[in-house]
């Protein structure tokens, strides 16, 4: 089960504070074999909290659309990253080589948003 993001506005405490945090890891327990993926640190600052973007090795990482919410394709990449990590041992679930760089990135609905869309469009 992946944890509920970190939305712009919403503070971390609340998240955290037995919140939406509390309640997933709670029903994920009570799934035999259920995996359960916290978004916080894969698409949060340091300590968990919103960003948009993240410093990144020769470039800004955007993670996210201008609206807070939806995702850009390396903030995609980053949760599923961590999603596969976290399920590394089924292994009739281990993602193919080269899908993080796939055609799925260009789909039209990552670069368009009310308000605008990620890097790149």
């Amino acid at each position: 089960m992946v944890g509920a993001m970190v939305r712009h506005g919403v503070g971390l405490a609340s998240r955290r504070r037995g919140g939406d945090v509390g309640v997933l890891r709670a029903a994920t327990e009570a799934w035999p074999g259920a995996t359960f993926v916290d978004t916080a640190p894969v698409l949060g600052g340091p300590d968990g909290s919103y960003v948009q973007s993240l410093p990144g090795p020769g470039r800004t990482i955007t993670l996210r659309k201008p609206d807070g919410v939806h995702l850009c394709p390396d903030g995609v990449v980053r949760l599923a990253e961590a999603t596969v990590a976290a399920v590394a041992a089924e292994p009739q679930l281990a993602a193919g080589a080269g899908w993080d760089a796939g055609a799925w990135r260009h789909d039209f609905r990552y670069y368009w948003a009310p308000g605008g869309g990620c890097p790149g469009s």
